[in-house]
C-alpha cells in the first residue's frame, strides 16, 4: 500500500495530485514519484544478528501530467530506474540497487540486521534513470527498528524466613515471615509472603507461602512454613462506681438511677475478652454487695467483688390540707386558709425533716413545704390560691411574605405563605393557649382560623380567606422531529424541535413554540415555560448536527476511451469532499479487463448518510490475429487434406498494437473433431509437412509464431484446430485426415 494521510473524505494522494497541479499552473513541471509501501506510523522491525528478514515495496507512480516525458517517464525500450537504498548503520537490503522498470508496479526489498544495527529510516538514490526525459519525485522513508534477542534463563528458588515449621508462639510475639528469592539473572529479587488460615480471635493455625516468579517468566517451587498462635496468660478486671462516692448524707447513695457497678476487662497483649460482666445496677438497700469475673478467648480468668453498698434512691412524699377545703362559687377564698403537711419515707432511710403549718393571707398566694429523709433526699409540695378574671383576650394575624410577590395576586415563594398569631389577656389571668404559626401550602383561595384561650377559659377568633399560592415551577419537555440521528450523529432532513409545557398550579400562561433547525453543526434550541403566578422553567436541546447536502464525488485516473487487452491501466481513485459532516466512505465499483464495454463507478458518502456517485466508461480492444499462413489455407468452406500421422505447421501473428512476440499471448490450441463434408467441399492439399514436437515458438527470422500440430493417425476423419489468444479471439482452419 501506498504511505497516505487523511483528513475529512480525501486521501493524501489525492492531496500530493492537487498540490502539484498548483506547481504546474504556475509553470513548474510534474514529477513521477518513487514511492514505498509503508504506511502511516507502520515500520520494519528487525533482531539484531536474526536471518529473518523484514520486507517493504518500491514502485514508481506516474503523475498523469507532462514532465518532459508524458504518462511514466519509463516507456517502452528505456533503460529501468536504478535505485541505491541507503540503510541504517548494520542494516541490509536486497536488491541493492532496486531495478524499477514501468510505472505502478510493486518492486520488493528485504532487509536483515547484524549485530550491530541500529534503528534508523531507509532512503533511496537514484542511481540511474532511463534516457527518455522527465524527473523523479523521491518520498522513500522505510522507518527500521532494532529489536535485540531474548536472553536464555534459569529457574529461581524461594524459601521463607522468620517463622519456624511446628512452632508455637504467644499471641503478639509472633515474628515477621519474609521470602527469600534466589534468582541467577534477576538483579536483587524480592517477593512477598502470603499468609493464610483463620485466626479466632489471634488464636489458631496459620500457614505462610512464598512464590517468584523471574523475569524470564519461570516459576519456582512454593515454599510453605505452618505454625500456632497460643495464649496462656490471665486476663485482668477492675470496677468503678457511678457516683464514684456517695452523694447523699450519713454515707447514703441517693442518685434516682441506682449505684452502677462498671466492670472493665483487660487482655493487653492477649487473645482479647471473651466475656466481662455487664454493668449491674444496686437499687435501695443497705450494705450490697456484687462480684465481677473476666474470662479471655484462651478460657483463662480473672475475678473481683465490691461491697458495702447503700441506696436510697426514693425522695420522701409530702401532702397538703387547706383549712377550709374549698373555695367560694367565684373561685375565691373569703378567709385566711392554713395549709398543713404531712411527710412519709416508706421504706427508706427515714424521714429527717418536715414543715410546720402556714396560713395565707389575701392576694393571689401559694406556698411550698419540703420534706427531707435522712440521706438528704427532698420532696416539695405547693398550695396556692387564685383571682377572678372575665374578659376575653385578643388575637391578630400577619402573613409571611406580607404582599404576594408572584402575578395576577399568587404568592410564589417555596416555604410557602405563614401565617403568624399574636394572642394578648392584658391586665387578666393571662394566656392559656394561642395558636402557632400555619404554613398554607399551593392552592387557590386559601384560609386558615385560629382561636385564643385564657386561663379562665375565654375565647376570641379570627379567620383570614383569599390567599392563592404557587411556589412549583411549570414544567417544559422537548421532543425531536425525526426522533433521532444516524449512528454517527447526523440527521440527513431538517429537525422540528417542538415544547410541551404544563403546570398543575396556577396554569401554564406563555410555552414555547416550535423550532425547525436546517444544514448546520453543534445547533442548540431552548425552549421556556411560564406559568400565570411567574414561576419559570427552561428546556434546551444542544448538539444537534444537521447535513442535507450530498458530498461531491469524481473518479480519479484510471482507464478512458479504449485500449488494447492486457494493457490494464491502474484502477481509477474516489475522490469525494464534503464542506459539513465530512465523508464516512468514498468506493470505487466496477471496472474489468476482458474484451468489451466495461465502466467504474465511484460512490461517496457523507457522515449524514447523504450519497452521490459518478461513472467513467471505457472499452478494452481485443487483439488483431492474422493467419494461419500457408502451407494452410484458411476458409469457412475450404479443407487441408494431409496424411494422418505428419505433422502440420501452424502460422499467425498476434498483434496488440505492436506486434506480440511472447508466447505466453496464446492461451491454447483446440482440435476438435468433426463430420467430414461432402464431395461438394472444397479441398487443398498441403503443399508442405514437416515433422517433430508440438511445441510453440516465435520465429523472429520469419516474424511469426508456429506450433507444430501433429496429426492423428485416422484416415478419413476431419477436425477442426483452433487457436485460442488470452484475449479470447480465435482463428480456426478445417482438415480432412487420408
Amino acid at each position: 500500500m501506498k504511505r497516505i494521510l487523511k483528513r475529512t473524505g480525501i486521501a493524501t494522494t489525492i492531496t500530493a495530485i492537487t498540490a502539484v497541479s498548483v506547481l504546474a499552473f504556475g509553470g513548474v513541471a510534474y514529477a513521477d514519484i518513487i514511492q514505498d509501501s509503508i504506511e502511516g506510523s507502520a515500520s520494519v522491525t528487525l533482531v539484531a544478528g536474526s536471518e529473518t528478514a523484514g520486507s517493504a515495496t518500491m514502485r514508481l507512480n506516474a503523475n498523469g501530467k507532462s514532465d518532459g516525458d508524458i504518462g511514466c517517464n519509463i516507456d517502452a525500450g528505456d533503460s529501468p530506474l536504478k535505485l541505491t537504498v541507503v540503510a541504517p548503520s548494520g542494516v541490509t537490503a536486497s536488491p541493492n540497487p532496486v531495478v524499477i522498470t514501468n510505472c505502478t508496479d510493486d518492486f520488493p526489498v528485504s532487509f536483515t540486521a547484524g549485530t550491530a544495527a541500529q534503528s534508523g529510516t531507509v532512503t533511496v538514490l537514484i542511481l540511474a534513470q532511463p534516457a527518455g526525459g522527465g524527473e523523479f519525485k523521491n518520498q522513500v522513508g522505510i522507518p527500521i527498528i532494532i529489536t535485540q534477542p531474548v536472553p536464555t534463563n534459569t529457574a529461581p528458588s524461594v524459601s521463607v524466613n522468620g517463622v519456624s515449621n511446628g512452632a508455637s508462639y504467644e499471641i503478639g510475639t509472633v515474628p515477621t515471615a519474609t521470602c527469600l528469592v534466589v534468582d541467577a539473572e534477576d538483579v536483587n529479587p524480592t517477593a512477598a509472603s502470603v499468609t493464610t488460615g483463620a485466626l479466632l480471635n489471634g488464636l489458631g493455625t496459620q500457614t505462610t507461602t512464598c512464590d517468584y516468579t523471574d523475569a524470564g517468566g519461570l516459576n519456582a517451587p512454593t515454599a510453605t512454613v505452618t505454625y500456632t498462635v497460643v495464649d496462656t496468660v490471665d486476663p485482668t478486671i477492675g470496677y468503678t462506681l457511678n457516683p464514684v462516692d456517695p452523694d447523699g448524707t450519713n454515707g447514703w447513695y441517693t442518685t434516682d438511677s441506682g449505684v452502677l457497678v462498671h466492670f472493665a476487662c483487660e487482655d493487653v497483649g492477649g487473645s482479647g475478652i471473651a466475656t466481662c460482666p455487664a454493668d449491674v445496677i444496686l437499687m435501695d438497700g443497705a450494705d450490697q454487695s456484687v462480684t465481677g469475673t473476666a474470662t479471655d478467648n484462651a478460657g483463662n480468668t480473672a475475678s473481683v467483688t465490691v461491697s458495702g453498698i447503700t441506696v436510697d434512691t426514693v425522695d420522701p412524699t409530702i401532702s397538703y390540707t387547706l383549712d377550709p377545703a374549698d373555695a367560694n362559687a367565684n373561685g375565691w377564698y373569703t378567709s385566711f386558709v392554713t395549709v398543713d403537711f404531712t411527710c412519709t419515707d416508706v421504706g427508706g432511710s427515714g424521714i429527717a425533716a418536715c414543715p410546720a403549718d402556714i396560713t395565707l393571707t389575701d392576694g393571689v398566694n401559694n406556698v411550698t413545704g419540703t420534706a427531707t429523709d435522712n440521706a438528704g433526699n427532698t420532696a416539695d409540695a405547693t398550695a396556692a390560691v387564685v383571682n377572678i378574671d372575665t374578659v376575653d383576650p385578643t388575637i391578630s394575624y400577619t402573613l409571611n411574605p406580607v404582599a404576594p410577590e408572584g402575578n395576577d395576586g399568587w404568592y410564589t415563594t417555596d416555604a410557602g405563605v405563614i401565617v403568624h398569631f399574636t394572642c394578648e389577656d392584658v391586665g387578666g389571668s393571662g394566656i392559656a393557649t394561642c395558636p402557632g404559626d400555619t404554613t398554607l401550602p399551593d392552592g387557590a383561595n386559601r384560609s386558615v382560623t385560629g382561636t385564643v384561650t385564657d386561663k379562665a377559659g375565654n375565647t376570641t377568633t379570627v379567620t383570614t380567606t383569599g390567599i392563592n399560592i404557587d411556589s412549583v415551577d411549570p414544567t417544559i419537555s422537548s421532543t425531536l422531529d425525526p426522533a433521532a440521528p444516524n449512528a454517527a450523529g447526523w440527521y440527513a432532513a431538517d429537525v422540528v424541535v417542538g415544547f410541551t409545557c404544563r403546570d398543575a398550579g396556577s396554569g401554564i400562561a406563555t410555552c414555547a413554540g416550535d423550532v425547525t433547525l436546517v444544514e448546520g453543526a453543534g445547533q442548540s434550541v431552548t425552549g421556556a415555560a411560564t406559568d400565570r403566578a411567574g414561576n419559570t422553567a427552561t428546556a434546551s436541546v444542544s448538539g444537534i448536527d444537521i447535513d442535507t447536502t450530498a458530498p461531491t464525488v469524481a473518479l480519479l485516473g484510471g482507464p478512458t476511451g479504449s485500449y488494447q487487452y492486457g494493457s490494464n491501466p491502474a484502477a481509477p481513485s474516489c475522490y469525494a469532499t464534503d464542506a459539513l459532516s465530512g465523508i464516512a466512505s468514498c468506493v470505487v465499483t466496477g471496472g474489468g479487463t476482458r474484451v468489451g464495454d466495461h465502466s467504474y463507478l465511484a460512490t461517496a458518502t457523507d457522515t449524514a448518510g447523504n450519497t452521490s456517485t459518478s461513472r467513467v466508461a471505457y472499452t478494452v480492444l481485443a487483439w488483431s490475429l492474422k493467419g494461419f499462413y500457408a502451407p494452410v489455407d484458411m476458409g469457412a468452406n475450404v479443407w487441408n487434406t494431409v496424411k494422418g500421422g505428419s505433422s502440420v505447421p501452424l502460422k499467425f501473428e498476434i498483434f496488440s498494437g505492436a506486434e506480440l512476440t511472447s508466447v505466453s499471448a496464446v492461451k491454447s490450441f483446440t482440435a476438435t473433431a468433426v463430420t467430414c463434408p461432402g464431395s461438394s467441399a472444397v479441398t487443398d492439399a498441403i503443399e508442405l509437412t514437416t515433422t517433430g514436437g508440438t511445441s510453440l515458438r516465435y520465429d523472429s527470422t520469419s516474424g511469426q509464431f508456429i506450433q507444430n500440430w501433429q496429426t492423428p493417425k485416422k484416415p478419413g476423419t476431419c477436425a477442426v484446430v483452433t487457436m485460442t489468444a488470452q484475449d479470447g479471439s480465435t482463428i480456426s482452419a478445417n482438415f480432412m485426415l487420408k
